[in-house]
């Protein structure tokens, strides 16, 4: 429902062109992105975006049933990841526009990873406040998450306008279905290394049966989601380094695609 509302009120402002679709396989996709920087770049900022918020959500379960102690303590940790994702989005908007799409993705990457971090101290904390100290951690993260979410589809367009209007050939479709694919295995790879620190610091998996976690299996479930997701997000910071698009060109350059049937494909 919501991606019907979000369709009709975006159709509404477009305009309707022919445009002559080009084919092609992955491989020629995969060609495209690593031959033009700025795709190249946001290529591997959703890779690692997708990591992290992968790495985050598989470890809530985790944190309330064997950090906090209360397997209840999902619910109100999941409205704090939501509830800033939701009310935050249109003030990226705004910081995007007025400070530029790199700027404030480097600043939504860094709260998210600081809110990451701080749950590394969860275990030494009172039992008594862990659950607050949990959902101000997530809440700050939540803010984060809400500018890592949107920020990078929204350059990564950006990007592929900047390829059609070098290259002449529209391939939006080819190039967003490999970053949907590259999303979908960095998700994986974002939980299976998860599960993989859960292992080495000896958690215990369980059907049915309550089982003592140890303290370092405990202490596990939290470098798990702060170090890794925490560190994906530092190498995000970094990577965008080399993205040197800027608003204007990409002003400029739709401009003058505006005439041709491949600014349309690209818009």
């Amino acid at each position: 429902v919501a991606m019907s509302i979000a369709i009709f009120i975006g159709a509404r402002r477009s305009t309707r062109t022919s445009v002559a679709s080009s084919t092609g396989t992955l491989r020629e996709a995969l060609r495209a992105v690593w031959a033009s920087q700025p795709l190249r770049t946001m290529f591997a900022v959703i890779v690692l975006c997708e990591v992290a918020a992968a790495t985050a959500l598989a470890s809530a379960p985790y944190l309330a049933d064997h950090v906090i102690g209360s397997e209840a303590a999902l619910v109100p940790l999941f409205i704090c990841l939501v509830g800033p994702l939701m009310l935050t989005m249109p003030l990226w908007q705004r910081v995007a526009v007025r400070r530029g799409k790199r700027s404030a993705l480097r600043a939504a990457a860094g709260i998210f990873a600081v809110g990451a971090a701080s749950l590394i101290a969860l275990p030494y904390v009172p039992s008594g406040i862990r659950l607050p100290f949990a959902m101000v951690a997530v809440g700050i993260m939540g803010v984060g998450f809400a500018g890592t979410s949107m920020l990078p589809p929204a350059m990564f367009s950006d990007a592929v306008a900047h390829e059609a209007s070098t290259s002449g050939r529209h391939r939006i479709g080819l190039l967003t279905g490999a970053s949907n694919a590259a999303e979908t295995i960095a998700g994986s790879i974002g939980a299976g290394v998860y599960a993989a620190v859960l292992a080495l610091t000896g958690f215990v998996s369980s059907e049915g049966q309550e089982v003592t976690q140890s303290a370092t299996a405990r202490l596990g479930v939290v470098l798990g989601v702060g170090v890794i997701s925490a560190a994906v997000l530092i190498g995000v910071i970094l990577v965008l380094r080399s993205y040197t698009l800027k608003e204007t060109d990409m002003d400029i350059e739709i401009d003058e695609l505006s005439t041709t049937s491949t600014s349309a494909a690209a818009l």
